[in-house]
């Protein structure tokens, strides 16, 4: 299934229009959590494998830290918060597994075993800007654009052995999370 970015970006508009957050790490952490259910949901673009496990905590740390930092009245600097977020994503995804799932393109391809699905490259993070306002919307559109945007850059690789006779290793490099 791929990942629901418009459901990602419509509770994130919600979450800061109903002002749920008491304090910066409540906000860190349900965009964090929701970041989490929304790239659960995806799968590396070239194989359809599904993520199965990563270091949220390195993300949401960092989201903390640029809630904190990036209030509108404590900094003019719009760029503050991409700092952050880009730091999360690339102590985040380094930690990212997938999961070792044979599946229909991978059969294809006489794979028989895989040993690892890993992220070798965090991908990059368009920049975005944040003015200091009091619009919901337009902060939960900047994340959820660059964080889709960012998806697609993340690269990993497929280890495995063919059922052919002699069992060869295989390697495939993917590019993307979608």
């Amino acid at each position: 299934m791929p990942i629901d970015w418009v459901t990602f970006e419509n509770n994130l508009t919600l979450f800061f229009e109903e002002r749920r957050a008491e304090n910066e790490a409540d906000a860190a952490q349900f965009v964090s959590d929701e970041y989490l259910a929304a790239i659960t949901q995806g799968q590396d673009a070239a194989w359809g494998t599904q993520y199965l496990s990563g270091t949220i905590d390195l993300f949401r740390q960092q989201l903390e830290i640029g809630f904190t930092t990036a209030k509108p009245m404590t900094t003019s600097d719009p760029t503050l918060l991409y700092q952050f977020v880009n730091a999360g994503i690339l102590a985040f995804w380094p930690t990212v597994t997938f999961a070792l799932t044979i599946t229909p393109a991978l059969l294809a391809s006489t794979v028989a075993t895989l040993t690892t699905n890993l992220v070798t490259a965090p991908g990059t993070l368009p920049p975005f800007t944040v003015q200091p306002n009091e619009d919901a919307h337009e902060l939960a559109n900047t994340l959820a654009t660059s964080l889709q945007q960012h998806a697609s850059t993340v690269v990993g690789q497929v280890v495995g052995v063919t059922s052919t006779a002699p069992p060869v290793p295989f390697t495939a490099p993917w590019t993307g999370v979608v």
